[in-house]
């Protein structure tokens, strides 16, 4: 159990390294699109404006229509990582349900092995005092027929004249 309870935190542990790696590439993905955004700034820009400022039309175009990849490509990046890191907290939030469950079960365990050995502690106590209830018993009959040997004889020495012969 301990050894599943410390790969069980391994995972969490790369889960959340993995979480991380992923948060900063999101955060970095999103960046680099408002980045590029927000320079070109494609969205207000007209194809003219966009022709003027690069110089030549089928660079002008080329440019657009690469950054429209960009961004498509960004976009669709963006999505799978949110779902991805989406996934990961489920994964972990039912990591550390399971981690729960075993430090509940590993308690009950416990619980359950104190209670055993009371119970064992128990059953050797009575087995020593039934052991020495009969060896009570085994001294009890045999001063009880000491004491009838004893009561036999002197019915026996009663019953029996005193002073010898009479006749």
């Amino acid at each position: 159990m301990a050894g599943d309870l410390l790969s069980l935190r391994q995972h969490v542990t790369s889960l959340e390294v993995e979480n991380g790696h992923l948060r900063r590439s999101l955060a970095s993905q999103e960046e680099l699109g408002h980045s590029l955004l927000a320079d070109a700034d494609l969205d207000v820009m007209t194809q003219e404006e966009l022709l003027d400022r690069l110089g030549d039309k089928h660079v002008a175009r080329a440019v657009a229509a690469t950054l429209k990849r960009k961004l498509v490509a960004s976009t669709a990046e963006v999505k799978r990582l949110k779902d991805r890191v989406q996934w990961l907290q489920n994964e972990l939030i039912r990591k550390n349900d399971r981690e729960k469950d075993l430090m509940l079960l590993q308690r009950a365990h416990q619980q359950q092995q104190a209670t055993l050995r009371r119970c064992q502690e128990k059953v050797a106590k009575t087995k020593g005092l039934e052991d020495t209830v009969r060896q009570q018993e085994k001294v009890i009959e045999a001063m009880e027929r000491v004491l009838q040997e004893k009561l036999t004889g002197a019915t026996r020495n009663a019953e029996k004249p005193a002073g010898g012969c009479k006749w």
